[in-house]
């Protein structure tokens, strides 16, 4: 009884605390935007497209006239999505020109994001003979509010879907490799995908791809469901929501509803339970795939060291795990707790097969600009101690002026994106801050002017290079 009075009395106060956020907008109602897709009538992904492409139009048509002119709905807003007359929130697809099909690729975006944020990834896909399906999550890419009742089983229903539209692609077509990827929460979306057709005997992808993949989450994101108790009171409704913002990023939700927490919480743990079940039986172990995965280790959003922990579970001789460090440059103003986790010994694992690269500057010279380079592990059976190789096919790079680490959001995106790139007006750093990941300098406020959360990732050139070498080997 107490404990329940407790609870309460937190709920209570909690609800409160959510007065002092701004008012709910027309965009956060989420019962008026919800979408109900039956994938079952489609008979090919292009006939879905266009009608998601209509139902996105409905929406942004009928906020056009009932929030600020500078938000990205407006007619003639600056911040408006549609570029050649397609709403880039919208899933899309790439079929390659020029040369014959030699695969097909189903790619997910991350929770809050649109299927824009893997364009330039679908790109190098399409560009090595692959079929391009981007696929939207249901409760995206349209009102924030849209997030408020979804629910994860939507997500993964939707997957299920555009995965066999890739395959029907590739039967149509005499076959190729299946591959499946995603960015944060598509990454654990097709992790599961993966994980299921294993167990369920269904095809399974020949390789999977992971961007800053949400295999675990903070530990406190179970919390997120508690307002469910009390939020179905019009007075604290607001208690839904995390943030309530105004949305003029074109791509991206910036308001965040408690339910969007839950529901990646629900996926991970599920997921988790999935991967102990494949991992545990020798027959169902030896079809997991090749992975290929990108983290930086100072990740604010995911747990970076629970990919470690998938790589050892499930991990072989073909996957690679692609490790970006901290700007060694910064070193001396990182939290003592995240540059602990940091060092390549933090990643040896003896029995681990995978293979590692390791991407730094922590041997260079310690200044603003230095080069970065990549070193591939090297393990014999005679010697399981992990040696690091630099690897002479991957050019050096150098960190951006005054760039201390990659942060979640920015992994999959170009430097030359015309929205988040360097040079964009979203992307750009601060002339007089600093750009990188929240929490990770111990002298530095999240909420300070002089600092943002850097947008674009200046090593992509390599996250295209190790993708083209996967397809290719």
């Amino acid at each position: 009884m107490l404990l329940a009075t407790l609870v309460l009395i937190l709920l209570l106060l909690g609800a409160r605390a959510a007065f002092t956020l701004p008012p709910l907008a027309p965009t956060h109602h989420g019962g008026k935007w919800r979408e109900h897709f039956d994938y079952q009538q489609y008979d090919s992904f292009a006939e879905y497209l266009a009608d998601e492409q209509a139902f996105i139009d409905q929406v942004y048509h009928a906020l056009q006239s009932v929030v600020a002119p500078e938000e990205k709905y407006g007619v003639n807003s600056a911040n408006s999505p549609y570029l050649e007359n397609y709403n880039w929130n919208a899933s899309f697809e790439i079929m390659p020109e020029g040369r014959p099909l030699r695969g097909g690729v189903l790619l997910v975006h991350g929770l809050t994001d649109s299927p824009y944020h893997l364009r330039a990834v679908g790109q190098i896909f399409a560009a090595q003979g692959y079929y391009v399906i981007c696929l939207r999550l249901p409760g995206h890419g349209t009102a924030p509010g849209a997030l408020v009742a979804v629910r994860h089983a939507d997500w993964s229903r939707a997957v299920a879907f555009a995965a066999e539209m890739v395959l029907q692609k590739l039967r149509e077509n005499g076959g190729g490799r299946f591959a499946v990827g995603g960015f944060s929460t598509g990454g654990a979306l097709t992790l599961q995908y993966t994980l299921q057709a294993i167990r369920d005997n269904r095809t399974v992808p020949d390789q999977l791809f992971l961007f800053s993949p949400a295999i675990a989450v903070t530990p406190v994101a179970f919390l997120a469901n508690w307002h469910k108790l009390v939020a179905w009171l019009p007075f604290y409704e607001k208690f839904r929501w995390t943030d309530i913002t105004r949305e003029d990023d074109p791509f991206k939700y910036k308001s965040f509803p408690k339910n969007a927490a839950d529901q990646i919480h629900l996926l991970t743990k599920a997921n988790r339970s999935l991967a102990q079940e494949v991992s545990a039986d020798p027959a169902l172990r030896i079809k997991m795939p090749p992975m290929l995965a990108f983290q930086s280790p100072v990740d604010a959003t995911v747990r970076a060291s629970a990919l470690v922990d998938l790589f050892n579970q499930l991990g072989n001789a073909h996957s690679e795990l692609v490790w970006f460090d901290i700007n060694y440059a910064y070193a001396g103003r990182v939290t003592e707790k995240k540059i602990s986790t940091l060092t390549p010994d933090s990643l040896n694992h003896a029995y681990a097969i995978y293979r590692l690269i390791f991407a730094s500057n922590r041997n260079q010279t310690e200044q603003p600009g230095a080069p970065v380079k990549c070193y591939a592990s090297e393990r014999q059976p005679q010697n399981p101690e992990l040696n690091l190789r630099e690897m002479p096919d991957l050019q050096p790079l150098s960190w951006p002026a005054r760039a201390f680490a990659l942060s979640h959001v920015c992994i999959p995106i170009s430097p030359n994106d015309p929205v988040y790139g360097e040079y964009a007006s979203l992307g750009e750093i601060p002339l007089n801050g600093l750009s990188g990941e929240k929490g990770v300098l111990d002298d530095l406020a999240d909420d300070t002017a002089e600092f943002q959360r850097i947008r674009y990732n200046p090593f992509f050139a390599w996250i295209k290079q190790r993708i083209e070498y996967a397809v290719n080997h």
